[in-house]
């Protein structure tokens, strides 16, 4: 949103302010052995629960653009890059060649735990392959970015 708002619009500085609280806690959740977060973001110890794509999608999109627009110090490079190594993990390509998007949640209304855990999970739901895409963009924007060449 921060894209679509002036600067001096009065809530910019607000919303600012709550990308950059956010960061912090979503960080501290990542899973440090997949590099991606779990479908029930604050249990990663329960067996039950399991890394989630789209999610994970969007998280690295907000460190990605949250780095290549100077809100976000280089600290947070190595979370990105564990994450966008767990993503690519989570794709698989068909006899084809075409890519696809696995251990996606196929949405989510409100619910207990339990509701959360029995999510079924999809191969190429779209919400989770248009995350994927804004994620693999934004981190290919910020690598642009960065290139000296």
């Amino acid at each position: 949103m921060l894209d679509f708002f002036p600067h001096e619009h009065p809530g910019y500085g607000e919303l600012e302010k709550m990308f950059l609280a956010l960061i912090p806690p979503i960080v501290r959740f990542q899973d440090q052995d997949s590099g991606l977060w779990y479908q029930v973001i604050d249990r990663g110890d329960d067996r039950r629960n399991w890394p989630e794509t789209s999610c994970s999608a969007l998280f690295l999109y907000s460190l990605a653009k949250g780095i290549r627009t100077g809100r976000l110090g280089p600290e947070y490079t190595d979370s990105l890059t564990r994450g966008l190594r767990g993503i690519m993990g989570k794709t698989s390509r068909d006899a084809e060649g075409h890519l696809h998007v696995n251990d996606i949640c196929i949405g989510t209304g409100i619910g207990n735990y339990q509701f959360y855990l029995d999510r079924p999970r999809s191969t190429d739901d779209l919400h989770g392959v248009g995350a994927f895409i804004l994620a693999c963009v934004e981190a290919e924007k910020l690598r642009a970015s960065q290139d000296p060449a």
